[in-house]
């Protein structure tokens, strides 16, 4: 580079002129000197900068305000940046300088350009000043990059760069700026690659994130970009790059050009969730990436584009200067995963503790002491649970534990992998199928429950649990509404707030229970029922006959189902009933079947005021925030709609297994083999074990709805009583305060200035929660991140977990919500979010089941395999991906959905 000049085309910097034209350009410079994709550009140069002072008088302003800092007074440090930047804004470039620069950029092949800052100490291995001085995209026009290279001038002054400077003792007089011009990437997708992982310092992995468009809206924290983690390979071993993971973003927004420079806007629903990059470009990614950390010496952190040739192009690469371990709070992965098939409804913050505090106390908490597996008072393991968006999500650092200490990597079958994220890392399914199994761990924790809690046995936890219904909990049912009708008289909230308490307190005993019944037995045993089968009898011999081994069992939920059935049999044999019920709104059924007077009207509304009186307590959801079907009838009259409007028949090919058939169909197969009467009678066992415990889940969930429902009318009277005192504006707002918020009000009157805080935390909450109750959140989250497994390509055929055997080829119906279910047809194949007891009646006709979410033991799978439907679970997007009327095949033997094209 000659020893005087203002601007210089990017081809003739080198890595040593960095004093002349900043850290920033002169690793571009390099970079491009040594072959590197860079975009073509030049760079207006340190002299240009000291020239630009001097002409406009600016050195004095700027010593004269540096001298007025007063160390650690934030206020000192903005009047000085203030000063400076007011004399920039009204200084101009030199007009040697300018007829230069127009010179180069009239040179340029396109117009439209980029306008970085390269300050002196930028992009050091020391310090970084990342997102401190100015960059420019889609910058158009001769007038608007000579505006821009003055406001990057000016940028070196911001307050946030002089602070930064005092903070790190960085001399402000020896800093100086150049400034590059770059020809504009026209980005299908951006982003930034770091050459070794920047938070955990793993020298072993790269960290790729990206985004749709240009990489502003990753840089600049926007969206939420993918994140691919590659393994580096080791210099000895000669092996190939690796993808360890791909973390899919909920990217809701991307940076695109515009006629002002860019916009961020809302990226496409269907773009949303797919990858911004293949796998190819981020392995390619991660040759260039190396081959630059080799170039320079060190980490790199390189900015990169993917233009509409699909080329990668570096946009700037600097030192990676952090490289720290973060908290040990930040590193916990969070899953919607395992909610999914048990608490997969929306949740307002009320009864997020109410359960939330339940699970976490007694079933993890308590129960880790008991069974020895963690520290007491361990931050990592003992919150178990996190609310985001309206969803509970389950800590992976103590499924992540479960799995190490209760289940041996034989059994860790699709359903319990589908907790955890793909790939590797510490919580990815590949890390999680591979952890050792801690056998000594596993006894003594067995050891330690026959001691502390012997029924806590998977022989006793059913029948305890039973015993404890009948002599805790229905007592205490049945004498719920006297207890009602006698705090009504005394209108005390302090009163309802102690039955709120002895009510939690009654339900340790249900948890203390569940606790083993559910994570315990029901996931061990059957984990353990479709291992020895599989072994026993071939992987392909399971899929096909295990459904069929844990249907035709009776319980609460199969109950329910055959009481709603009946209703629809007596409403379907009367044509008036039958009439009223297809042509009238479901609200107002119940009022004009009760007009009638005839014997026909009054036998169904005899057999409704039963069902009333034994399922009452139900709904579609576990949040108490909606209303029961005692209150609200209209959603059983949802339900039995699609039962009466036409006979469905069940056209799945159940290739002609019972659960009576395909019983004596394994014996048969398994007492013909070596061993065989010692491999039945193993089997069996712990097959009726896993059977117990299915049918143990759907009785306690039982239990559940009714304590649900006078959790309801507990909070609901409170919600009233706040109403009247002013404090609340209607009383379902009480589901958005938390148990201590709601304990304070019943002991204090709030002051003005805190009733308007509570209003506006109560509007805030609800707002949140009608926002996303209806959504399908992220899978995981990690701190602020929101990311997602990668989806299936794109293409006709899709994997799911296979739930329940059959194969049906029939049209899909897509419903989102409980209310639409009303317009399920018989034979269709149901397209669902997910599914919970309420919405499983309506099974006794639909042809076949595609859940977003859940496994083999989601209440979905279950109720399927009772009616012996086809159900396939976990088709990530599927209410997206299949359409209402569109036909496909649904196989539950393989978890294949294919759509089918007419030919």
């Amino acid at each position: 580079m000659p020893s005087k000049s203002y601007v210089v085309d990017l081809e003739n910097v080198r890595r040593e002129d960095w004093v002349r034209v900043g850290g920033k350009a002169a690793s571009l410079g390099e970079l491009k000197h040594l072959g590197f994709p860079v975009p073509e550009g030049f760079v207006v140069t340190i002299e240009a900068y000291d020239y630009f002072l001097s002409y406009n008088g600016l050195e004095e302003c700027i010593e004269s305000s540096l001298a007025k800092i007063n160390p650690g007074d934030p206020a000192s440090i903005e009047e000085c940046s203030k000063e400076i930047r007011e004399a920039m804004s009204r200084s101009k470039l030199p007009a040697e300088l300018a007829e230069d620069l127009r010179r180069a950029y009239d040179a340029l092949p396109v117009k439209s350009v980029a306008v970085r800052s390269s300050a002196t100490v930028e992009d050091s291995p020391q310090e970084s000043f990342a997102g401190q001085l100015e960059t420019f995209l889609n910058v158009k026009g001769f007038e608007n990059v000579e505006r821009l290279i003055v406001q990057c001038y000016s940028s070196l002054w911001g307050s946030r760069a002089i602070a930064y400077r005092e903070r790190n003792r960085v001399s402000h007089r020896n800093l100086k700026m150049a400034v590059i011009i770059q020809v504009m990437v026209p980005a299908k997708s951006a982003g930034v690659l770091f050459t070794v992982d920047p938070v955990s310092s793993d020298a072993s992995q790269m960290i790729v994130e990206s985004n749709f468009g240009l990489g502003e809206s990753v840089v600049s924290g926007r969206a939420m970009p993918d994140r691919f983690v590659i393994h580096r390979p080791l210099k000895e071993a000669g092996e190939p790059f690796r993808i360890v993971s791909r973390e899919i973003g909920v990217k809701n927004h991307v940076a695109k050009p515009s006629s002002t420079g860019v916009e961020h806007v809302e990226i496409p629903l269907e773009e949303r969730f797919q990858p911004s990059l293949s796998d190819e470009q981020v392995l390619r990614l991660a040759e260039i990436g190396l081959a630059v950390e080799k170039a320079f010496g060190c980490p790199q952190d390189v900015e990169w584009a993917v233009d509409g040739d699909n080329n990668i192009l570096i946009l700037q690469s600097r030192p990676v200067t952090s490289l720290a371990q973060p908290a040990a709070e930040d590193e916990v992965v969070w899953s919607r995963g395992y909610s999914d098939d048990y608490w997969n409804d929306p949740v307002t913050p009320l009864f997020f503790e109410l359960l939330g505090d339940q699970l976490t106390n007694i079933v993890n908490v308590e129960l880790n002491r008991i069974m020895g597996y963690s520290q007491p008072g361990s931050r990592k393991t003992d919150q178990l649970l996190k609310l985001h968006h309206a969803h509970a999500y389950f800590n992976l650092e103590v499924l992540k534990r479960k799995v190490e200490y209760e289940i041996p990597p034989f059994l860790r079958n699709e359903d319990i992998l589908n907790y955890f994220p793909d790939g590797g890392g510490p919580y990815g399914k590949e890390t999680i199928r591979k952890l050792p199994f801690r056998l000594r761990k596993r006894i003594m924790a067995e050891l330690r429950v026959m001691l502390h809690d012997p029924n806590g046995s998977v022989t006793r936890t059913a029948s305890a649990y039973e015993e404890w219904t009948r002599r805790v909990f229905n007592p205490f049912w049945e004498q719920f509404e006297q207890r009602m009708t006698l705090l009504s008289e005394e209108a005390s909230i302090r009163r309802y707030v102690e039955l709120a308490e002895e009510l939690d307190e009654l339900m340790t005993g249900h948890f203390r229970l569940v606790r083993y019944g559910i994570p315990v037995h029901n996931i061990g045993m059957n984990l353990l029922a479709q291992y020895l089968l599989k072994r026993f009898l071939g992987e392909e011999e399971a899929l096909k006959t295990y459904p069929a081994l844990i249907s035709g069992l009776k319980h609460k939920t199969s109950e329910t189902n055959e009481r709603i059935s009946l209703l629809a049999s007596v409403a379907g044999s009367s044509p008036e009933l039958r009439r009223i019920i297809l042509e009238t709104p479901s609200e107002k059924i119940l009022e004009k079947i009760g007009a009638l007077n005839t014997p026909e009207a009054q036998k169904f509304t005899e057999e409704f005021n039963r069902f009333i009186r034994d399922f009452g307590a139900r709904g579609f959801t576990r949040e108490p925030y909606y209303p029961r079907w005692y209150e609200a009838p209209q959603y059983v009259f949802n339900l039995i709609k699609p039962l009466v409007k036409e006979a469905g028949s069940n056209t799945a090919e159940t290739e002609g297994l019972s659960q009576e058939e395909a019983l004596k169909h394994v014996e048969r197969r398994i007492k013909a083999l070596r061993f065989g009467w010692f491999k039945w009678r193993l089997f069996s066992t712990i097959l009726g074990f896993a059977r117990k415990y299915i049918v143990f889940r759907e009785n306690q969930r039982f239990n559940l709805d009714r304590w649900i429902t006078m959790n309801r009318r507990i909070y609901l009277e409170i919600g009233r009583l706040l109403q009247r005192q002013g404090v609340l504006q209607e009383p379902l707002e009480v589901f958005f305060l938390r148990k201590s918020e709601i304990k304070r009000l019943a002991f204090e009157q709030p002051t003005p200035e805190e009733l308007a805080g509570i209003r506006m935390l109560v509007n805030s909450r609800r707002q949140e929660f009608l926002k996303y109750e209806n959504t399908t959140p992220a899978k995981f989250i990690q701190g602020s991140r929101e990311f997602n497994d990668p989806p299936p390509e794109p293409g006709l055929v899709f994997k799911g977990i296979p739930a329940s055997r059959g194969v049906l080829t029939a049209p899909v119906r897509v419903l989102k919500n409980v209310e639409d279910i009303w317009q399920v047809r018989a034979g269709e194949i149901l397209v669902v979010p997910r599914t919970d007891p309420g919405w499983t009646p309506v099974f006794s006709r639909i042809g076949g089941l595609i859940t977003e979410t859940g496994g083999m033991l989601s209440h979905g799978a279950v109720v399927s395999r009772e009616y012996g439907i086809p159900a396939v679970t976990n088709i990530q997007n599927a209410c997206r991906v299949f359409k209402t009327g569109q036909t496909v095949t649904v196989d539950g033997n393989s978890g294949m959905v294919r759509i089918e094209v007419a030919s």
